[in-house]
């Protein structure tokens, strides 16, 4: 886990533009949000770092792929997170403004711990 807070932490030395003209940084906000999420979830035992980046539009990403699950989660300093995953056996899971309180549904915790 502690890979991934560096990670986290290296996303506030972005300037907007940091990708080209119209791209923003991730905000404070959406940076500790995301930092919060990765101190409840990664502290799972089984549960993988994921890949963490900043999109053009600010958000803050972790991505998952493995041959058992691919998932995208995102946090725009908002109070909440989005998501969508996609199962080895074809189920799809996809949510827009969880509460940063929500859980993930318990089929992608399954999934990933399996990764």
């Amino acid at each position: 886990m502690q890979r991934a807070l560096t990670t986290l932490a290296s996303l506030r030395q972005l300037t907007d533009g940091w990708a080209g003209y119209e791209s923003r940084k991730p905000d404070d906000r959406s940076i500790k949000e995301a930092e919060a999420f990765a101190c409840k979830v990664l502290n799972t035992p089984l549960i993988l770092e994921p890949i963490i980046s900043s999109a053009t539009d600010g958000e803050v990403s972790f991505f998952w792929e493995s041959s058992h699950i691919t998932l995208d989660l995102g946090f725009y300093g908002d109070g909440s997170f989005s998501f969508y995953a996609k199962t080895e056996d074809g189920d799809e899971f996809f949510g827009d403004n969880y509460s940063l309180d929500s859980e993930l549904p318990q089929k992608i915790f399954e999934h990933l711990k399996m990764a």
